[in-house]
This record gives structure tokens, sequence and C-alpha cells, in this order.
């Protein structure tokens, strides 16, 4: 009976000398959970972990909720471009793609009118700012769109009159390039730090859209691979 209580005694000995070393007083019932090993782990902080506010949120891989930052609000959520209207306009052009090139190019072309009418009117329209930005927005926001309209226009050449779309369209990206460096000469110091990214962004994405109109348009001046295939064929018996 001596002999199987030892070890006990001896476990409750060691741990009273060493609570008496460090001043601390052994608790009824015996040392605390994980004490025997040296103190035990900490609570983590409020808001890490099960004991926060976010419990139940794995913080381990993706951040949780709490480090991704407050929710977008609404004016920060990305708006649909075209008004219900144009949109309707776009999608009647759902099989006469040579008619939406133009069409959005329009659309584009009046972002800018109406930010000049803004800019300049006077007295100074109630949030005059907020509705610049937000014109210039929906013109960088439009113009992509039309380069998915030149790309789908171009897979059918026996369709459309691809070259003569093209001409058209790359003429007007010139002249709305022209304009927004008009916009930007013009702008005074306060505009400037109002939009000056939006209309570099917008200077950028015209340059792309041209680029990608006049690449299309060179490929669209060059005979087909059938075609080429039966000059070579009529060449033989010539």
């Amino acid at each position: 009976m001596f002999r199987r209580l030892l070890p006990a005694l001896l476990l409750a000995a060691s741990v009273g000398l060493a609570c008496r070393g460090e001043g601390r007083e052994i608790p009824k019932g015996g040392p605390p959970p994980g004490s025997e090993f040296g103190a035990a782990p900490a609570k983590r902080s409020a808001g890490l972990g099960p004991q926060g506010p976010q419990a139940g949120v794995s913080t381990s891989g993706t951040r949780g909720a709490a480090a991704q930052g407050p929710a977008p609000t609404k004016s920060q959520v990305r708006q649909d471009p075209l008004t219900p209207q144009e949109a309707n306009q776009v999608r009647s052009t759902a099989d006469k793609l040579d008619k939406r090139v133009p069409l959005l190019l329009r659309f584009a072309a009046a972002r800018l009118a109406r930010f000049e009418q803004i800019r300049t009117a006077s007295p100074r329209p109630p949030g005059r700012d907020a509705q610049l930005y937000d014109l210039l927005r929906q013109y960088k926001a439009i113009l992509p769109e039309m380069d998915d309209a030149v790309d789908d226009l171009a897979e059918q050449p026996k369709q459309y009159k691809v070259a003569k779309v093209l001409d058209a369209a790359i003429a007007s990206l010139q002249a709305l390039t022209a304009s927004l460096r008009q916009i930007q000469a013009a702008s005074t110091p306060a505009d400037l730090a109002n939009y000056h990214f939006m209309l570099q962004d917008c200077l950028d994405v015209t340059g792309d859209s041209l680029q990608n109109a006049q690449q299309t348009r060179a490929q669209a001046g060059k005979p087909s691979a059938d075609a080429r295939s039966r000059t070579h064929l009529f060449s033989r018996f010539s």
C-alpha cells in the first residue's frame, strides 16, 4: 500500500517546494491544468480567435473578416457605366456587331461632352466634382466593352464590312484622345487634384483601344488563309 502511494507523495512534495520557492500558494485540488510542464498558455487577445468577437471565423490561410477592413460603402461599389436605355440599345445590336462598335463610341463621346458642360458651367452645379469624376469613370468602363465588340466583329469578316467599321472607329478614337488632352490642358489645378489619375486612366485606355482597332484593321486588310490558298491554286493554271 505504501509503495503504491509513494509516487503520488513525491509528486505532491515536489510541487509544494516549487510553489513555495516562487512565493505561490498551492491551490486546493492540485496544480492547475498545464502547470505540470510550465505556466498555462495565455489567453488570446480580444478579436483574435475563438475568445473574441470573431469566434468561429478562421484566421489561418485567408484573412479574417476583421483583417479585411470595413465593407465598401454604397458609393464605392462599381456601378454600370450605361443607363438602362443605353444597355437596351446595346442588347439590340447582338446580331448587328457593325452597329455596336459605333454605338459604344457614341456613348463614350457623350460622357466627355457632358463632362465639359459641367466643368465649364457657371455657377458651379451642386456635386460638380463627384459628377466629373463619375463621368470619367463611366468613359473608362465603356471602352473595354467597345474593344470586345471590335474583336467579335473581326471574327465574322464574311458577314460585316470590318475594314469600313474599323476605319470609322479609329477616327473616333483619335478624336476622343484629342478631347481628353484638351480637358487635361484646360483643367485648373484644383480640378486636376480631383480627377488627374482617372483622366490619365482614360487616356491610357483610349490608347489601348486605338492600338487594338489599328491592329485589327491591319489584319482585316490581309487576305484570309482560304483566299490565299485559292489564289495560289489559280496561279498554277494561269
